[in-house]
């Protein structure tokens, strides 16, 4: 049996193997070495406890988002410490102050007739078929198109968002990534030019037209920003919603439970977003600090797991179990502290849109294959393939 030392020493974001299931690392980490220390990707420091991820999360002078990524990202001298995600206090309030107007829940809701249809008409070419990857052609396509939507940019460029995410996010080649970051932003760049000279009803417009303060954000700063807009609504509700489906698929009982009771479905919602949190994002050090007994010295890179957070038994009863009804859930998926994720409430409004309307059209799947699933590595976590199979619609 391997060492707990050794699950430490040896853990990566980027490794296959573990990613596939990352919990069996997570699990003795949190219950053995709470923080611990790995040897890979240069080096960090692992925080699995609820209590401690949240407690770092809070104190910002201590444990500053200027490097989030692990390991470390050597970004272009354009896109380096660029807010929101990068930034500390104050300067991160300016900007999440400007963010949050277009991401309250009244605004969400407004959203809810174009993802619903969105939804459908994506649900739509699978009618008639008895199996898909709904990974790739449902819930991958529908943050996309909405994403499209919001932004007010074609839907021709799906495939494109696609490859930008995976080398953003998920690659360790950092010569992709930093190609895909440049294409990115020259791209958003354009379409922030255009609207300079033809505004329209869109998020990027919304954006150039909001004050903080008398301050308007413009730029390489707007450009920035919309990047972390883009990406984050991408990847995260994809990734979600495919691990919903991959559960489902293998729990046939919660399945007709949300089939017969549709009521539950935000209920299973947010145990889905717990039991599957997608994101670990990392913190840098400031000076030596003290963490579940351990110091961390200064400058060190900090790995903060909510997936690992979230399946804390201090912190939920039965937390290693899917409860489907489970009435409180205290989950930080979105994060905690000052960075919490302001696109929370959209997110929250695809997922079950998402599951409302495939459970009335295919109620009935099974996965096809258990070892067709592959997995993402690198900060989002979850599935890539989910192959169903089911009867026609």
């Amino acid at each position: 049996m391997v060492s707990v030392e050794e699950v430490a020493r040896s853990f990566s974001l980027y490794n296959q193997e573990t990613m596939r299931d990352p919990h069996s690392a997570y699990d003795q980490l949190r219950s053995k070495c709470p923080v611990a220390h790995s040897d890979m990707d240069d080096g960090f420091y692992i925080v699995t406890k609820y209590d401690d991820v949240a407690a770092v999360t809070r104190d910002t002078d201590t444990f500053s988002s200027r490097e989030v990524v692990i390991p470390k990202t050597q970004f272009g001298p354009e896109f380096k410490d660029r807010p929101p995600v990068t930034a500390d206090p104050p300067l991160h309030a300016r900007y999440r102050r400007l963010l949050l107007p277009a991401f309250t829940q009244v605004r969400a809701q407004k959203w809810e007739p174009t993802i619903r249809k969105i939804v459908q008409e994506t649900l739509e070419p699978l009618r008639g078929t008895t199996h898909c990857d709904v990974a790739r052609v449902y819930a991958k396509r529908i943050p996309l198109r909405f994403m499209c939507a919001l932004m007010g940019v074609p839907s021709e460029m799906e495939d494109k968002f696609t490859q930008w995410a995976h080398d953003c996010i998920e690659s360790i080649d950092q010569d992709a990534m930093l190609h895909s970051v440049g294409e990115l932003g020259q791209f958003l760049g354009e379409q922030v030019a255009r609207r300079v000279e033809q505004p329209t009803d869109d998020l990027i417009s919304t954006l150039m037209a909001t004050e903080v303060d008398g301050w308007r954000l413009e730029g390489q700063d707007l450009v920035a920003l919309l990047m972390v807009v883009l990406l984050a609504g991408l990847d995260t509700t994809w990734t979600v919603l495919s691990s919903t489906f991959l559960h489902l698929a293998t729990h046939p009982e919660d399945r007709r439970r949300l089939v017969s009771e549709p009521e539950l479905i935000p209920t299973a919602v947010e145990e889905a977003l717990r039991f599957y949190s997608p994101v670990a994002l990392s913190r840098e050090t400031t000076r030596d600090a003290r963490v579940g007994g351990v110091t961390i010295p200064a400058e060190s890179m900090v790995l903060l797991s909510w997936p690992a957070a979230n399946r804390d038994p201090d912190a939920f009863p039965d937390a290693d179990k899917f409860v489907v009804d489970r009435a409180e859930n205290r989950h930080i998926a979105f994060g905690s502290g000052i960075h919490r994720c302001v696109g929370a409430p959209i997110a929250r409004l695809e997922l079950r849109i998402a599951l409302e309307e495939w459970l009335q059209v295919i109620p009935e799947f099974e996965l096809e294959d258990p070892d067709s699933v592959t997995f993402a590595t690198g900060h989002v976590w979850g599935p890539r393939t989910v192959r169903l199979v089911y009867p026609p619609a």
